[in-house]
């Protein structure tokens, strides 16, 4: 009983009831146990299950009470309750001078009583929810017999009933859609419901649906013709009630013709494949040389004449029928959209030929194994057995096109045919099917175009300080055509799911690079581990542990393809994707210069291209998949490796290690890869001190033991204590800082939001591997200060502060918790999320882990704002940090004057004589003794003209015990729980800011120019 074809639905219904006589033989002996057992129910239906949606054609992640529902099968066990109350009534005995009942109006009593249980699940039953809204009466949808045929269900009834089926909400939760949005309209996402009442894409084919029910369709609308009506509203002449009957049985017929149309078209505009063509037998010895576009290959050892060469008809692109065309007339952005397509198709055809011009010959694989004859001799007799092999070729699909295109990011430089990512996706969008058909193509004869191949030069400096004169100093960046790069990710897709299938068993569990989700900090946690386990000991028993770094000179560009294509081939790639990727590899050029001359490339992956990480790292694997000797370790990134040794004694590591290097210098050597000797380094991770060190020799260069050496970007010391990890950090993280401040002057510049993304620069660099350092640094006071220091920097650029401010008071006004909380909370972080989730107890998300460490970070900074004995007048105005983190008055930027309000540090005498720029802190305009902050902005006589509106708005003169509230606002949990007064209460607040946030400008800004001519005046009597 396949979906499509096979028996009709009565039939169906016949043999399902085969699987229901098995479940219910001798029901009414043991249906009472069967009511004590929810385990015995689950049984029963889960086998019922299986055949109903056999009759009804659903998929089979259908729940089991929508099928049932569906197929009109009550579940078994209520059946066998049935049959149990049967068997009672059919044995009694009737009273004297009572009736006896027939057995029919027994059965339909009992029968009645089922559906009415069956009705109680139904309506409680949290599955299949859409076909509950559609059918919400069991008894009605059952009962329906009398009023409407029961039309036998189709395969796109069923999906209509349950709304599983060609929708892309659907599809996506299964993970054959990458988006769940309506591919028609896209605005919403498509289910069920989306598709058959709401996208518009789809209202033609309602029309006449809609015409017939005189309203726009809805879920009731729908159900009412689904289950006819009700036999209670059927009127009781029996003229009228035909008539109603036959305008029900219209109005279904319509319904099934749209379901069955709409669904029909949407699968055609959805579908994710194109039909394939007709398979082509093609000899096993025609495959290197000739290329097909089947999609199914059968190979044989039989001899047979050689096919001739097979042609791809043409297709012009100017020509072809756009949706895109409006009369004689086209927008530029569309001429320029086509003139793309057709670069693209042309890059692939020649006049319909696709082997005279742009396609790859692949002679030069002739004397490796062919992927698909690996293994297969061992039972293969010559004289009795004809071998013959079949290949079958998936072609792309939208989703997988749709998902490439999504990945080509935005801004990058184009290749040699100019196109860019931005217009490759744009027409990917307008035409996916056209695209689609190319990239087949190519797929299907196994060609990857030399058009695309093609890649621009590009050369960069590694870095400041190195020799001009020498090559190994730059390094090559291949700039390919955007379409070939989408071609690549089309093919990696398919590599990487076949590399990762079985938890990822076909990669090294040590090669950290170019994989997703891992990056060079896990690679250096490892590292750090083992010299962290090896420390465990105890004295003289305490293992040694040494690091050895190893340098691979022009790695990526010197390795072999010979040797991708056996590692490919020992990791059982498929056939297709190995000679797909010998096409990619084969006749390879780089144009160079201005001229774009060519040259040939006979090795090495592209930098630059996209297949070619994953394929270093399929090479790789073979490296460090190595039999390393007990206490040996091998660490990769990419091309970096690392080798840790444990072991006893100095003479122990040596031998252990030597032996290692020796490995990896050889298998270097034979795969056509070259150490530099004279750049590998070492240093010892161990704490211990009297032991003798271990001479280490690699290529007849012995390696020198240093106090530290850097690996991924960390500085790893002999004691693991990140002491120059973290000087290094400082200093680059200063320079940054001294720079970014240039940008960002006190007065004017950029917004408060933009400097701090401009400090997020700073954060970073200070914060690069920190859950690797984080715990360690932070025992260390010196480390953490010099942590801190260009942070506080970037902080008083963000507040527009004097150098002056305070950190503490710094990281406060901006917002910015110190950086070594935030390297505590990041490795944190990365320890809860890398945990391992308990059976049955549903996983945190990492927004969820981000939120609550955030939140243990701010309790921490809370705690060291409150003993901290710096900045006194911000504790005085911000006391609590929690509140200022949290306060519910308007986040405006801080200008300058409102930081100097803030902080203290500013136009006021006292700050100005410690600073020694006036010879008194005597207030200018009031006898006070000191003009402090407080005594100009709440006390000074001067200046109450400037207070008369926040006097108002608090009905007494402004102290210091009301800045916090004015500053911070009511707090959250003491906010009125009505909505209305919650907001009144909210906008108060706001607007006692505000006056307070005008108060301080108009003070400041009149006594900063005050101050200014005070001081002019002072210089030019002193210059008299």
């Amino acid at each position: 009983m396949p979906n499509l074809g096979g028996s009709g639905q009565w039939k169906r219904r016949l043999l399902a009831s085969e699987v229901e006589s098995q479940l219910l033989y001798a029901a009414p002996i043991w249906e009472n146990r069967v009511r004590a057992s929810a385990r015995t129910v689950t049984y029963l239906v889960r086998a019922q299950r299986l055949i109903a949606l056999r009759v009804i054609r659903a998929y089979r992640t259908v729940s089991d009470e929508a099928a049932l529902v569906l197929a009109g099968m009550p579940p078994a066990d209520l059946l066998a309750l049935e049959r149990g109350r049967l068997k009672k009534r059919f044995g009694s005995i009737p009273l004297l001078g009572q009736a006896p009942i027939f057995k029919d109006s027994i059965r339909r009593s009992e029968r009645s009583t089922t559906l009415d249980l069956w009705q109680r699940r139904w309506l409680f039953s949290n599955k299949g929810m859409w076909t509950k809204r559609i059918i919400p009466d069991v008894r009605r949808w059952v009962g329906r017999t009398g009023r409407l045929p029961r039309v036998p269900l189709t395969f796109r009834m069923t999906q209509f009933l349950t709304g599983h089926g060609c929708y892309q909400y659907y599809l996506n939760h299964m993970g054959r859609a990458t988006c769940p949005l309506c591919v028609q309209c896209g605005i919403a996402v498509d289910t069920v419901e989306h598709t058959f009442i709401v996208c518009p894409y789809w209202e033609d084919y309602r029309t006449e649906l809609v015409e017939r029910v005189g309203a726009r369709l809805s879920v009731a609308a729908l159900s009412s013709i689904i289950c006819g009506p009700a036999e209670e509203d059927l009127p009781v002449v029996p003229e009228q009630r035909e008539a109603v009957i036959e305008e029900a049985l219209e109005n279904l017929r319509l319904l099934y013709r749209l379901v069955e149309n709409l669904l029909h078209k949407s699968y055609n505009v959805n579908s994710s494949t194109i039909p394939a063509e007709t398979p082509t037998p093609v000899p096993v010895h025609t495959i290197m040389s000739t290329t097909t576009t089947t999609t199914s290959t059968t190979m044989s050892t039989t001899t047979r004449p050689p096919p001739t060469k097979p042609t791809t008809s043409p297709i012009p692109a100017t020509q072809e029928s756009h949706g895109l065309w409006s009369g004689a007339s086209i927008t530029t952005r569309v001429r320029y959209n086509l003139l793309a397509l057709s670069k693209i198709r042309l890059g692939y055809h020649n006049h319909g030929r696709i082997h005279d011009e742009f396609t790859a010959p692949i002679t030069d694989w002739d004397s490796m194994p062919s992927p698909e004859i690996r293994n297969l001799f061992d039972a293969f007799d010559p004289e009795n057995d004809e071998l013959v092999f079949t290949r079958e070729i998936p072609r792309f699909s939208a989703d997988e096109l749709f998902k490439a295109a999504r990945r080509l990011s935005s801004g990058k430089a184009s290749g040699p045919s100019g196109i860019p990512n931005e217009i490759l996706r744009r027409i990917v969008q307008a035409r996916p099917r056209s695209i689609l058909k190319v990239y087949n193509d190519c797929l299907e004869s196994l060609t990857f175009p030399t058009k695309w191949k093609s890649a621009k030069l590009a050369l960069l400096h590694k870095g400041a300080g190195k020799p001009v004169a020498s090559p190994l100093i730059f390094r090559p960046i291949c700039l390919l055509d955007t379409p070939g790069k989408l071609f690549e990710r089309l093919i990696l897709q398919r590599l990487e799911a076949h590399l990762d299938k079985n938890g990822s068993a076909r990669r090294a569990p040590n090669q950290f690079g170019f994989r997703r989700g891992i990056s060079t900090e896990t690679a250096i946690s490892v590292v750090t581990g083992l010299a962290t386990s090896a420390a465990q000991g105890t004295g003289r028993y305490k293992p040694l542990c040494v690091l050895v770094t190893l340098d691979v000179q022009n790695a990526f560009n010197s390795l072999r393809w010979p040797v991708i294509d056996e590692a490919l081939r020992k990791k059982a790639t498929p056939d297709y994707l190995v000679r797909m990727i010998r096409s990619w590899l084969s006749d390879r050029e780089l144009l160079v210069g201005e001229n774009r001359t060519p040259r040939p490339v006979t090795c090495g992956v592209p930098q630059g291209s996209v297949l070619g990480p994953t394929l270093w790292n399929v090479a790789y694997d073979d490296l460090l998949a190595m039999d390393v000797p007990p206490g040996a370790h091998l660490v990769g990134f990419a091309d970096d490796l690392a080798v840790v040794g444990i072991a006893r004694t100095g003479e122990q590591l040596q031998e252990i290690v030597n032996r290692t290097l020796r490995m990896v210098d050889e298998w270097m050597a034979s795969h056509g890869l070259q150490l530099a000797h004279h750049k590998t380094e070492a240093v010892m991770l161990t704490r211990r001190r009297a032991y003798n060190p271990p001479q280490l020799i690699i290529g007849g260069h012995q390696i020198e033991l240093s106090p530290h050496l850097r690996n991924l970007g960390v500085i790893l010391d002999s004691k693991l204590s990140f002491g120059k990890h973290v000087e290094m950090v400082a200093s680059k993280a200063a320079t940054s800082a001294a720079a970014l401040s240039r940008l960002m002057p006190n007065v004017s510049g950029p917004g408060q939001w933009k400097r701090r993304l401009l400090s997020s620069v700073v954060e970073s660099q200070l914060l690069y591997a920190a859950p690797v350092w984080g715990e360690t640094v932070n025992r260390s006071m010196k480390a953490t200060t010099n942590l801190r220091r260009p942070q506080r920097t970037a902080a008083l650029r963000v507040i527009r502060a004097y150098r002056t401010v305070s950190d503490d008071a710094a990281f406060l006004l901006a917002g910015m918790p110190p950086v070594d909380l935030l390297a505590l909370e990041r490795g944190k972080i990365k320890a809860r999320a890398a945990k391992l989730p308990v059976e049955g107890v549903r996983p945190t998300s990492k927004a969820a882990i981000r939120l609550a460490e955030r939140k243990v970070t701010i309790r921490d900074w809370s705690w060291r704002w409150l003993r901290s004995n710096k900045a006194p007048w911000t504790h005085l105005v911000i006391p609590n940090l929690d509140r200022w983190v949290n306060r519910t008055t308007p986040r405006v930027p801080l200008t300058y004057h409102m930081t100097q309000a803030l902080t203290g540090h500013g136009c006021f005498q006292s700050y100005l004589y410690r600073m020694g720029r006036t010879p008194s802190p005597r207030c200018v305009h009031c006898p006070c003794e000191s003009d402090t902050t407080e005594h100009t902005l709440l006390h000074c006589p001067y200046w109450d003209g400037a207070r008369v509106s926040l006097r108002e708005r608090l009905g007494r003169s402004p102290t210091v015990a009301d800045m916090p509230g004015v500053l911070c606002g009511p707090q959250r949990e003491d906010l009125p729980a009505d909505h209305v007064d919650r907001a009144n209460a909210l906008q108060e607040a706001e607007e006692t800011f505000r006056r307070f946030y005008k108060m301080v400008k108009e003070i400041l800004t009149l006594k900063e120019v005050e101050e200014r001519a005070r001081q002019a005046a002072e210089a030019a009597v002193l210059h008299d």
